[in-house]
């Protein structure tokens, strides 16, 4: 009796793993709370005019776009690892969540001096307020990225994530980018629709 071959597309073996869904979930869950801010403080901005944006507020747009490109740099370095994971290059893989770590981890520095010389109190007007909401919230999303990246890096020296099994390789590739997608907004929010 014959039986029903079965076919198997490339992306088969990744639908409905634990590791994606609950990464996405997580992703959908952060890309919706920074969308929520967002709406907030364009809305305000709108309904207050020209005096929403405090005169004491500093900007060092300097510093907001290297942290762009640092967060950047720190995605490409995630897919780097992804894409050396999947031809079975253990060596690139950890190489490239190392580095996405560590250029999480400068970013994260920039954020926190970022947020310190704005010079905005945070009871002092609604534009604060959201301003250091949005900052919270890439903040937040900044360190989910560098967990991730440490979790990929620990997966492939394990050899848990292999080319075969590369759902937990993905996932911490997914946070990474989640952050870098936050930074971005939250610069054009401050600093590009200032």
């Amino acid at each position: 009796m014959a039986t029903a071959a079965t076919t198997i597309t490339p992306f088969a073996h990744r639908v409905g793993n634990p590791a994606l869904v609950g990464t996405l979930a997580a992703v959908s869950a952060g890309a919706m709370a920074v969308a929520g801010i967002g709406v907030a403080f364009l809305t305000s901005r709108q309904a207050a005019g020209h005096d929403f944006v405090p005169t004491t507020m500093i900007f060092d747009n300097y510093v907001a776009v290297t942290i762009a490109a640092t967060l950047l740099l720190a995605s490409a370095a995630a897919t780097w690892a992804i894409t050396a994971n999947n031809i079975g290059n253990r060596r690139w893989a950890s190489t490239g969540f190392a580095l996405a770590a560590l250029l999480d981890f400068a970013a994260l520095n920039l954020v926190w001096f970022l947020g310190k010389e704005t010079g905005l109190a945070v009871q002092g007007s609604e534009y604060a307020v959201l301003v250091y909401a949005v900052m919270v919230a890439a903040g937040i999303a900044i360190v989910a990225g560098l967990v991730g990246s440490v979790v990929g890096f620990t997966r492939v020296l394990g050899a848990q994530t292999t080319s075969a099994q590369p759902h937990l390789g993905m996932a911490s590739s997914w946070m990474q980018h989640l952050g870098t997608a936050t930074w971005l907004v939250a610069w054009g929010l401050i600093y590009l629709r200032k």
